[in-house]
Parts: C-alpha cells; structure tokens; sequence
C-alpha cells in the first residue's frame, strides 16, 4: 500500500507545485501585483467569503462579486473587523509588512482600511481580482481533474499522516 500512496503522493505534490507556480505568475501578471500583496487580499477574500457562507451558502459566483462591491454589505458583515493584527498573525509575517503593502493596495482602491471597519474590499476589488479569480478555480479544476485522471484523487483525500512515515 505504501507505493500506491508514494505514487499518489509524488502525482499531487507535481500538479500542486505547477498549480502554486501558475498562481504566483497569474498574481504578477494579471493583478500587477507581488504574491505577499496578493496573500492579504487573500485574506481579506477569504474573510469576506466566510461571512457570505454564515449569512447564505446558497451565494452563487455573480451574487458574491456584487456583494464585494457593495460598500454597505462590507460594512454590515464587518462588524467582526478584520485587522492589520490578524492579517500579520494569520500570515505570520510582521504588522508593519501588512501595513505597507496594505497602503499600496489602499492606494490602488483594491482595499481599504479604517479604524471603525478595519480592512475591507476597496472598490476596484471585484474588478481587479475577478478575472484573476476566474482563471484560478480553472486551474483548481484542471489541477483536480489532473489527479483524477491518475487515480490519485482518491488516494491523496485518503492520506493519514502515519501513511506518509
């Protein structure tokens, strides 16, 4: 059993590395952006996400992107802010390195960021990251379906810690 997994192991850790190294081009190339300033705006998404599925599991892709645009809905759903703090201990990179690269998003309308609502969609969000979104979960899917295609799918949702000593 423990080749089967190896092989599988091997098959995921390749498509996952090609997906990572297509993820931190894409970030350069289509939201002009460095991987760390594309990693807070990760964590804002992914903040923004996790209060859209509290309030509706059912949002679908359009719905979500116009929640994100719709400064009023940001402010409601941030009564839980998210800080400069708890993006740098989520990172676990310093305060002050969020909050430059924090600046440099602020000042690209890609976030924004007050005491009373802490760090939020600025509104050219949806409009940078959108594209960038769309191309990510086809990647995701291609990256999916790769491990499907070797049978390897299965075996890595299966994997134990012990399996890999």
């Amino acid at each position: 059993m423990k080749k089967k997994i190896l092989s599988a192991h091997n098959e995921a850790i390749y498509h996952l590395i090609n997906f990572r190294i297509s993820q931190f081009t894409l970030s350069q190339k289509l939201l002009k952006m460095d991987y760390l300033s594309f990693m807070i705006c990760s964590v804002v998404g992914t903040h923004i996400l996790y209060k859209n599925l509290l309030k509706n599991k059912n949002v679908d892709w359009d719905e979500h992107w116009k929640i994100i645009r719709t400064e009023s809905e940001n402010t409601i759903k941030n009564k839980k802010k998210l800080s400069i703090f708890a993006i740098s201990e989520t990172l676990k990179i310093p305060k002050e390195s969020v909050r430059r690269k924090l600046l440099k998003l602020v000042e690209r309308k890609i976030l924004n960021h007050s005491t009373s609502f802490g760090v939020v969609p600025g509104i050219n969000m949806a409009d940078v990251i959108k594209p960038f979104a769309k191309k990510e979960i086809i990647q995701l899917s291609g990256f999916l379906k790769a491990l499907k295609k070797h049978k390897a799918l299965d075996q890595v949702i299966e994997i134990k810690e012990k399996d890999l000593e």
